[in-house]
């Protein structure tokens, strides 16, 4: 997830409907966040599979990619970097969890009614 744009989202939405009908895409309203997506790269249904798209996304969104994207999206679709120049440069990853990537678990205890997590 990149950041290419902010304004407001009025606007935001204008400019991915331009920029579906200027490219001939086709406008996708998600299932759950009824927000439109212009899909420039579709699955094609098999496997490994790509897709991509612009959408108008709510503020305070973080950029982020995960380790190694670039060499697999690079390898998947034959594109380097990004379409658009992000705002920003990625932040740096978050260190690993020293609970291996498992939640770390908390006895609770109850003292007067009140609940207490050490």
């Amino acid at each position: 997830m990149r950041t290419v744009w902010e304004g407001d989202r009025r606007t935001a939405e204008q400019l991915i409907r331009q920029f579906a009908a200027r490219h001939g895409l086709a406008l996708e309203r998600g299932e759950t966040s009824g927000i439109q997506r212009a899909h420039y790269l579709t699955a094609d249904g098999g496997f490994p599979a790509a897709a991509a798209f612009a959408v108008a996304a709510p503020a305070g969104v973080r950029d982020k990619q995960r380790k190694h994207f670039e060499a697999a999206w690079t390898r998947h679709t034959g594109d380097v970097g990004t379409r658009w120049n992000p705002l920003r440069p990625l932040p740096a990853p978050e260190p690993p969890r020293l609970t291996g990537g498992k939640p770390l678990i908390r006895r609770a205890k109850t003292v007067g009614g009140v609940t207490l997590i050490a």
